[in-house]
């Protein structure tokens, strides 16, 4: 996946130039030498003011503007790196550090560690973009439906490449947990900002020529479990997909059995709602030339639970 860094930061530079009118409330000197810290460009400064603004009772209230703008400038530094053909390892703990308060910087370190294949990282850094989408106090304005969409394929693709154990390192990354509530957010959300997600590809494993969960498998199972809990609905389908390897009506037995595995499990675990199952096989390719085969096959390997 590559990593196209102009096209994420171009909004950062105009936001940027924007950031000296950041606080013109009277709140004392603890701002105004904010303000001209950010004006300066000086990042030490800003950053040790704004630990002073954080714990003071007179300013303390507007820490999330600091914050913010703080993130700004951050990621303006990292534009200037960037025309200057700097590597990324100069510049991406400037991203990570903005990637808190900016969902644009989140996905632009999420792209880095994705390049890196480092899917564990890229997964943490997609889910927080999210869930600072999700936020109106980070994200006054709400974000369109294509940067909703292209944020959420590259989470799933992410995780999905995370949990493949058919490579070394396999991991399970848990989703985000929603940032008003604490419940399960991230890609499993129901929606972003009123943009419905309808369909949730997980990376749900199973041992190999089997309907049994592999250990990653079962702690997918087991996160699907806890979302549907809490978000209760009343009805839902299960795709079931297989990678492309193997005969077709072997592949599309083994999906039937897969989806169902998860659809027994939910219901032995106290889920009322109604279950569709779907098999599809190996019959719904997947396709992405940025990444090698194997991973294409990883991805394959899916049940999606589409909300009816």
């Amino acid at each position: 996946m590559a990593i196209a860094r102009t096209a994420i930061f171009r909004w950062a530079v105009a936001i940027f130039c924007l950031s000296g009118q950041a606080a013109k409330a009277d709140c004392g000197d603890l701002l105004n030498g904010f303000n001209a810290a950010i004006s300066g460009h000086s990042l030490s400064d800003t950053k040790a003011l704004e630990a002073k603004i954080a714990v003071s009772t007179d300013c303390g209230d507007r820490l999330n503007e600091v914050k913010r703008q703080r993130a700004v400038l951050e990621v303006g530094l990292v534009q200037q790196m960037i025309d200057k053909k700097a590597p990324t390892s100069e510049y991406e703990g400037l991203l990570l550090d903005a990637s808190d308060m900016l969902w644009r910087a989140a996905s632009a370190y999420g792209d880095i560690k994705f390049s890196q294949r480092k899917f564990a990282e890229a997964t943490v850094a997609y889910e927080r973009a999210i869930e600072t989408m999700k936020n109106i106090g980070l994200t006054p304005t709400p974000p369109d439906k294509k940067s909703v969409d292209a944020i959420f394929d590259r989470a799933v693709k992410s995780r999905g490449l995370a949990a493949n154990e058919e490579s070394a390192g396999a991991a399970f990354v848990s989703v985000a947990k929603d940032h008003r509530d604490g419940t399960v957010g991230g890609v499993m959300s129901p929606d972003v900002r009123d943009i419905k997600i309808n369909a949730v590809p997980m990376p749900i494993q199973f041992e190999t020529a089997t309907a049994k969960f592999s250990p990653i498998g079962e702690r997918y199972a087991r996160e699907f479990l806890d979302a549907l809990r809490q978000q209760n609905p009343s009805e839902l389908t299960l795709v079931g997909h297989t990678d492309e390897r193997g005969a077709a009506d072997y592949n599309m037995h083994l999906s039937d059995q897969r989806v169902k595995a998860v659809a027994d499990y939910l219901r032995k675990n106290g889920i009322s709602a109604r279950i569709n199952t779907i098999a599809k096989g190996k019959s719904e390719p997947l396709s992405d030339p940025s990444l090698p085969q194997e991973d294409i096959w990883a991805l394959e390997r899916r049940v999606v639970w589409q909300r009816n």
